[in-house]
């Protein structure tokens, strides 16, 4: 399932993410069936539904999601209303402006347009990977013309000047720096209110409005659709309902925790001084370095003090609640145990996973600590994760990962003994990292990492000599 999984999510849309969990869970056969397909007289409800079906198959996906909300306003009763109505917001989703902002003009994904059942074979673009000679797909990225020249991106291409998983990889990052005056706090304060916002918890709410064994037959037009535009082959006859949904509305609440995570802090700063061959990076960048770019003087990966982080670690623990309510049905006996893979229906490897679920959500509900054990770290004996830590505001902002020159927001010079130095040409020189302060995040593995014992607690970021000076021009 993994594997199948994996390989598909990589480069289609939420909406294949939706289809191909629906892939995963279908039964042919148990609960509540509720079809518009059955050639009997049709009720209302379902003409309705078949008008916002007619919608989608002529490519008027808005139309569909207005036809099928109406469906369920006009009859909440009705589980197929309830399930196409969620159906079609959950698709919206990836719709939305701020994603296609994101995956359009942020990641350069070529000819993404967000709703509908997007074609695979325009999103996507065959990659070699020089590893092992394979073939592997990814989103078909656009080359910013600075870059197209660089040598380090001539030279991720294959001999004959063919795109590789190296070039791809090469590709996304200068996207990100393609443009100057792109605000990533905007951008995610953009998705959290449009994409994940209201509109996301409404379709939650909806969706636990449904029963775990309430199971409708979606129209098997949808299905034959989204496989010729995906090239899946998915069964036209599966039955869906609440756990499909929900499996989706976890993903995404993961996701959300996750941006709301990242949005407690600063991440605006102008990087384009990197708009250049990284291949000879070298100390000459500095020089085009103002005071405004300098992280520590630009409040880089500093707390925002909006009340994100109570948000995240909220919405984390609702999406591990929620997960173990899932894992509950799925695991509760030989009825929802056909829903697991084959190799895996007796459940053990989803018990684990749920009793690890089961001790997060409980450290996040205390602020304490969740221990691993040594078959999960590898190491002799068991290992904390703070979560209390994780998600106190600020706690990984810059002036606290890096040590700083008291107040004066500029970062502390040190030689390796991490005793104060002004660099020199015969004199080592860089950063002093914070060490015991991310101890606290991860109690009992500083004991246990033969690095950490080398380095004897002493830990600083190395420059050589000529970048370690201009640095110390520009902040001091």
């Amino acid at each position: 399932m993994k594997s199948m999984l994996s390989k598909k999510i990589a480069g289609i849309s939420l909406v294949s993410l939706l289809f191909l969990t629906m892939s995963v869970f279908a039964a042919p056969d148990g609960g509540e069936v509720k079809s518009s397909s059955t050639g009997a007289p049709k009720p209302p409800v379902y003409e309705m539904l078949d008008a916002g079906t007619e919608s989608l198959l002529k490519g008027d996906f808005d139309a569909a999601c207005d036809q099928y909300h109406a469906a369920y306003l006009q009859y909440p009763d009705s589980t197929e209303a309830l399930f196409y109505s969620v159906l079609g917001d959950i698709v919206a989703i990836s719709a939305d402006p701020s994603i296609i902002s994101l995956l359009r003009d942020r990641f350069g994904m070529v000819n993404y347009r967000g709703a509908g059942l997007e074609d695979s074979t325009n999103l996507l673009k065959n990659y070699r990977n020089t590893t092992d000679n394979t073939i592997e797909q990814y989103p078909q990225l656009s080359v910013p013309k600075w870059f197209s020249a660089t040598k380090v991106y001539q030279d991720s291409l294959s001999p004959n000047g063919e795109e590789t998983v190296d070039s791809w990889l090469a590709l996304l990052l200068a996207q990100f720096l393609d443009q100057k005056d792109f605000s990533f706090n905007h951008f995610i304060d953009a998705l959290l209110d449009g994409a994940l916002g209201d509109s996301f918890e409404a379709i939650c709410s909806r969706i636990e409005k449904l029963d775990f064994a309430d199971r409708v037959q979606l129209d098997p037009r949808i299905i034959a659709l989204f496989n010729e535009a995906t090239k899946s082959a998915i069964e036209p006859d599966g039955l869906y309902g609440r756990l499909e949904l929900e499996t989706i509305a976890i993903y995404l609440r993961f996701l959300k925790s996750s941006l709301e995570w990242f949005a407690a802090y600063n991440w605006d700063s102008d990087l384009s001084f990197l708009k250049t061959d990284w291949y000879d990076l070298d100390a000459t960048v500095l020089d085009t370095l103002t005071t405004a770019q300098l992280p520590f003087k630009n409040d880089f990966l500093t707390d925002r003090h909006n009340g994100m982080m109570s948000k995240s670690k909220a919405d984390y623990r609702k999406a591990l609640n929620d997960s173990k309510r899932l894992y509950d049905y799925l695991v509760a006996g030989a009825d929802a145990l056909s829903f697991l893979p084959e190799a895996e229906n007796d459940g053990s490897d989803y018990l684990s996973i749920r009793t690890i679920m089961a001790l997060t959500a409980d450290a996040l509900e205390t602020g304490g600590i969740i221990w691993l054990p040594p078959e999960i770290t590898g190491l002799s004996s068991e290992v904390g994760f703070d979560l209390g830590k994780f998600f106190t505001p600020g706690f990984f902002a810059l002036n606290q990962l890096i040590a700083q020159d008291g107040a004066n927001r500029r970062p502390r010079f040190v030689d390796q003994y991490l005793d104060p130095v002004i660099p020199t040409e015969d004199k080592r020189a860089g950063f002093e990292l914070n060490i015991s302060h991310l101890k606290e995040l991860v109690p009992g593995l500083w004991d246990k990492s033969q690095l950490v014992d080398d380095l004897d607690g002493k830990v600083f970021l190395e420059f050589t000599p000529e970048v370690a000076q201009k640095l110390y021009r520009l902040y001091y």
